[in-house]
């Protein structure tokens, strides 16, 4: 039986095999993105360091079992399971997650094999096992939020809300029910205003859409410039506080 094998644009410009993530091995597919990847000449992402912006919060950040937790998760609290950029070190949505976490919504960075969400989209089942008792929401930079799509359909007992960083569905989840928030920047080059707008009819018709102005892709982490972004005309921590109420928004709604 001859299987027809697509492509799907995702967001940070990639484009993989469909087909391929869904009928063929684990590493098969790896096989997949790999060439992807080397193919476009992309190269990982390190931590650009915020001294200044770490020292200032409030929010302890710890290790729990291999993942990176801004907060305290406790039963009954709204928290947020966060997956990383493709080739992004996980510790630079640290930042980021310290501003969520200081609005009382602790935040739990799941790093990945690879640096590839897309190959470890089953790792926050982790977080699911060790706090058993708490409810969150799941999110993602870039691709990272089509593999947390994937994560939120599968657990919809445990999952509250899905939350796009800069990124968007692959395929259509209008009739998920799934609370939808998708923040995204004014001068990202990568995941733009134009596959935003595109991204409307694929979600669920309540979405919620909010525009960081002056923002760019790799504002919502600290791992410098990236290729093919636009220029942020506002300070990386200006746009950390404004996606943190942006979440925290939208966390009041989706746990009530």
């Amino acid at each position: 039986m001859k299987t027809r094998t697509t492509t799907g644009e995702v967001p940070g410009g990639f484009a993989f095999p469909i087909e391929a993530a869904r009928h063929s091995s684990l590493a098969a597919f790896i096989a997949c993105a790999a060439f992807a990847l080397l193919a476009t000449g992309c190269s990982s992402y390190k931590v650009l360091p915020q001294p200044d912006a770490e020292s200032a919060s409030s929010a302890e950040v710890c290790i729990e079992k291999g993942m990176i937790v801004a907060g305290e998760v406790e039963p009954g609290e709204p928290a947020l399971l966060f997956y990383p950029g493709a080739l992004v070190e996980s510790e630079a949505y640290i930042p980021l997650a310290q501003a969520i976490a200081e609005r009382g919504i602790a935040v739990v960075i799941v790093p990945m094999p690879f640096k590839l969400a897309i190959l470890g989209q089953s790792r926050g089942e982790r977080a699911l096992k060790r706090w058993p008792d708490a409810q969150f929401l799941i999110g993602g930079h870039s691709l990272g939020g089509v593999a947390a799509t994937g994560f939120a359909l599968k657990h919809r007992d445990r999952i509250k809300g899905l939350v796009y960083f800069a990124s968007y569905p692959t395929g259509n989840i209008s009739g998920s029910g799934l609370p939808v928030l998708s923040v995204y920047a004014e001068n990202d080059g990568l995941a733009t205003q134009e596959d935003i707008d595109k991204s409307r009819s694929k979600l669920p018709a309540d979405a919620l859409f909010v525009e960081i102005e002056g923002g760019n892709h790799a504002g919502f982490g600290s791992y410098g410039t990236q290729k093919k972004d636009g220029e942020a005309s506002i300070p990386a921590s200006e746009q950390w506080r404004l996606t943190a109420d942006a979440v925290e928004a939208f966390a009041g709604s989706a746990f009530h």
